[in-house]
């Protein structure tokens, strides 16, 4: 069974990368950073979850681009509540919340675009994914405005919002810090552990967003339709423990 990486190609300069995703974050409500007051670390990152919160209190205390250590493990508990999560599904440093708004700086000429955070992809990708029957993701439709550059449409993008998992061998999380709760991840194979994947044919690796699986079937998608402004780069034992990611 063969498995890829979904990467973003490594461009000769830096415009040419910006020019080819011209998309960036307008607006975009999120959990606070995290100061720890033992291991001194800050944490973040950008768990896509898009659940609505309206209650004003709320989001009055989300407004705090970081909070210590007593306030932020306060807030996350409120928000667990309001939200009315399940136990096992905590709230996590950087946390995406609501409908996040991007601008589109200039006209979109590739099918993908790969932002941090986000994959975006056209309505032909999107119907070619869909036909396929492809699995685990959903398409996901957030707010777009237009740069000054722009004046095409608005709505030919939409996000990838995936909800597939798969763990490579020997990963697992090893506590760091007993007090703010991080984590860091013991990698020994750069292989796909087939019993800790969920079977999805798009899939994060290790609980992170920002690395994408993708099976075969899904791989052959994307050739099949010349997808471009995409990096496809099989996983095998050679493969780098730590690849080139959005």
């Amino acid at each position: 069974m063969c498995f890829y990486l979904l990467l973003l190609p490594q461009y000769p300069t830096d415009r040419i990368g910006e020019r080819a995703n011209p998309v960036q974050t307008a607006e975009m409500l999120r959990m606070p950073m995290f100061d720890c007051d033992v291991c001194k670390t800050i944490r973040t990152g950008y768990r896509p979850l898009f659940l609505p919160v309206t209650n004003i209190e709320l989001l009055f205390r989300l407004a705090a681009p970081r909070l210590p250590h007593d306030e932020w493990w306060a807030l996350a508990k409120d928000l667990h509540d309001y939200l009315n999560l399940p136990p096992e599904q905590q709230i996590q440093p950087g946390d995406i919340l609501g409908t996040p708004i991007y601008e589109i700086a200039r006209t979109v000429y590739t099918d993908c675009v790969m932002i941090v955070p986000g994959i975006f992809v056209n309505d032909r990708v999107a119907q070619a994914m869909s036909t396929a029957g492809l699995t685990g993701y959903n398409l996901f439709k957030p707010g777009f405005v237009a740069g000054r550059r722009y004046k095409g449409p608005l709505d030919e993008l939409h996000m990838l919002h995936i909800h597939g998992t798969a763990w490579r061998k020997g990963s697992h999380k090893v506590v760091q810090c007993e007090r703010c709760l991080r984590t860091k991840r013991t990698l020994i194979s750069p292989e796909i552990d087939v019993d800790r994947w969920d079977g999805s044919d798009i899939f994060t690796i290790d609980g992170t967003e920002s690395i994408i699986g993708l099976t075969e079937k899904a791989y052959r998608v994307f050739v099949e339709n010349h997808v471009t402004n995409v990096l496809l780069l099989e996983i095998t034992p050679s493969t780098p423990l730590q690849p080139f990611v959005v």
